[in-house]
């Protein structure tokens, strides 16, 4: 598999972190655990 790149970008407020939690339980839900975040 390779590498995959997933961008999350919005205005203050606009739910950022909120979209990154759920990304990032799906993803672990998948089974995929090696994940980066920056910054």
């Amino acid at each position: 598999m390779g590498s995959n790149y997933i961008v999350i970008e919005g205005l203050e407020g606009a739910g950022k972190t909120t979209a990154r939690d759920v990304v990032v339980e799906t993803l672990e839900q998948l089974g995929i655990r090696n994940m980066i975040f920056y910054p």
